[in-house]
């Protein structure tokens, strides 16, 4: 004959559980604006790729002579 056993989590995970989905909505603007200032400070410690490229091309477009027609 096959036992099975139904695994129950422990009352500490059930709560721990409910407290992460009573996260309230300042909570998650928080949690929120933690991870943009930290993908922030991360990009801005390697050199910003992006502004690098966008002020080259600016650099350029004011080296270039212009001419109007």
């Amino acid at each position: 004959m096959l036992y099975t056993v139904a695994v129950v989590p422990s009352k500490k995970a059930r709560n721990l559980n409910m407290q992460q989905r009573l996260r309230t909505r300042e909570q998650r603007a928080e949690l929120r604006q933690k991870k943009y200032r930290y993908l922030y400070q991360v990009r801005t410690a390697h050199g910003d790729v992006i502004s690098q490229v966008c002020m080259a091309f600016m650099q350029n477009l004011l080296l270039l002579p212009h001419t109007f027609v």
